[in-house]
């Protein structure tokens, strides 16, 4: 913070605007030191999905077999997963007066792991209608684009996680017969 700080005053931000940056600055590093665990916790599974996938490589030029992982269309959580959700919301709907409080900073951690695994599910709903559609791979890498890089389109895609558990969209709108 204070490098930043240093470059904007070289570049002659003005004082006033200089308070509004640095206050971001510090609600930003409240935020990031809140959501530590949450991200340490999913930094398991993706180096978990990592190390299977370069083993089964690995292992099937030396003569084994491994299953690979289902196709990502096919991908889908349990709903019980919803569960955890509801606990999580009610917990920071009740406690969001005392932010500092343990309990809501479990449950903001816990909403932030589970809003990152409704937000694969929705990838991979979005992977099926590609696929099932006859639609160009193209629609399906922008949606992974936008979910990691536009905060409104990963809260749609959070949003669509959500709906997939409670409705099946696979089941409901799947061309096949």
């Amino acid at each position: 913070m204070s490098m930043s700080t240093d470059i904007y005053n070289k570049i002659g931000l003005p004082a006033s605007q200089m308070e509004i940056v640095q206050a971001q600055m510090a609600n930003t590093m409240k935020a990031l030191k809140m959501l530590l665990p949450a991200a340490f916790f999913l930094s398991a599974p993706i180096t978990v999905f990592i190390n299977y996938w370069v083993a089964i490589k690995v292992l099937a030029r030396m003569g084994d077999y491994f299953p690979p992982f289902p196709p990502f269309s096919q991908w889908k959580l349990p709903k019980s997963l919803l569960v955890p959700l509801a606990v999580a919301l009610a917990l920071m709907f009740f406690y969001k007066g005392q932010p500092e409080s343990m309990t809501f900073k479990a449950a903001v951690n816990v909403m932030f792991v589970i809003s990152f695994f409704f937000m694969i599910d929705a990838l991979s709903v979005v992977k099926w209608y590609v696929q099932d559609r006859g639609k160009a791979s193209m629609w399906f890498k922008l949606a992974v684009f936008l979910t990691f890089f536009n905060q409104f389109f990963a809260q749609i895609m959070i949003m669509a996680g959500i709906y997939d558990l409670m409705f099946d969209f696979r089941k409901r709108f799947s061309r096949k017969e």
